[in-house]
């Protein structure tokens, strides 16, 4: 504002030098003329100050916003290079602790190779002990197959008197030979002997198989000389020589019995066998 005034001066100062010194029209509109130019000169000059003032302004701010964002900038490389140095703290720490880890299980896992190569070892006795065992187990449950198949096989042969009864009255006369000679063989003192002894006999009698019949009713004869089945048996002797042929041998059975046994049934029959021949 300043400088206008100042300019306006100075044009009424030179007016006044122009009217003193000149009067004529000419030189006074060539001179407001001129004043007229230097005025917009300056009003040039003015625009364009104003102009630099404000550029200046926006370069003052954007120094300002530049100074803001390289403190914003500075902090945040603080920052950094503070969590850089703490990163690397705690890298070490954790390179440390792991060498520390590394060093405790180099010793542990040769501890544990040790303790491995001795449980091995161990392993390896305790395998054999089980087989051993199992070896051992496999004897037993045979020895206790065995004693039940023993067993088993006495129980079996309890019954052998009653098994080979059915089988002689069913006429199935060699599996009764089958069981009264188990039965006898097994039990030589049992309660049953007496009569499979007979009926072993007579088994054979009845299957025609004379020889055999004749020597198992002799042994009858001889175990139990007084016996309930000894007149029988002297009497199916005869008969048995007699279906041999051998009627003389028949004869003398026949005669003992008559003889030894006058009051048994089978002495009548004994007669009348005698008669025929």
């Amino acid at each position: 504002m300043t400088k206008y005034i100042n300019l306006f001066l100075m044009v009424v100062v030179l007016m006044g030098f122009i009217g003193c010194a000149s009067s004529p029209r000419t030189k006074r509109v060539e001179a407001l003329k001129h004043l007229q130019d230097e005025v917009e000169k300056y009003k040039a000059v003015a625009s364009d100050v104003v102009e630099l003032k404000k550029q200046r302004a926006d370069t003052e701010v954007m120094v300002e916003d530049l100074k803001a964002e390289f403190q914003l900038v500075k902090g945040r490389v603080e920052e950094f290079q503070h969590f850089s140095k703490k990163n690397e703290e705690a890298i070490q720490g954790l390179k440390d602790r792991f060498d520390r880890f590394a060093t405790d299980y180099d010793t542990k896992f040769k501890d544990m190779d040790l303790k491995n190569e001795e449980i091995s070892k161990k392993l390896d006795q305790l395998q054999k002990d089980v087989e051993a065992i199992i070896s051992k187990m496999g004897e037993l449950q045979a020895s206790k197959k065995k004693a039940q198949e023993v067993a088993s096989a006495q129980t079996d042969v309890k019954y052998d008197y009653v098994n080979g009864m059915k089988r002689y009255r069913n006429k199935e006369y060699t599996s009764a030979i089958t069981y009264f000679s188990r039965y006898i063989k097994n039990f030589p003192a049992g309660r049953n002997v007496h009569n499979s002894r007979f009926f072993l006999a007579d088994a054979f009698f009845e299957k025609a198989d004379y020889q055999n019949a004749i020597l198992k009713y002799e042994e009858y004869k001889e175990k139990y000389p007084s016996g309930q089945y000894v007149a029988q048996s002297l009497f199916n002797q005869g008969l048995s020589f007699k279906k041999l042929g051998k009627v003389a041998d028949a004869k003398l059975f026949f005669s003992e019995l008559v003889n030894a046994h006058p009051t048994s049934p089978f002495a009548a029959k004994a007669k009348a066998e005698l008669e025929k021949m």
